[in-house]
């Protein structure tokens, strides 16, 4: 479906069957530090 995940695991047990997972921008990593979200985007 072409959508953007907001993970931590990078889901490699995965892969082999959704290889869109190693597609760059697909997963971004995201949390919450000092009460403040923060996620690694990729630079447009």
């Amino acid at each position: 479906m072409g959508a953007i995940v907001i993970t931590n695991d990078r889901f490699r047990d995965w892969a082999y069957t959704f290889p869109e997972v190693r597609r760059k921008g697909h997963l971004v990593r995201g949390g919450y530090r000092a009460g403040a979200l923060w996620l690694d985007l990729p630079e447009a």
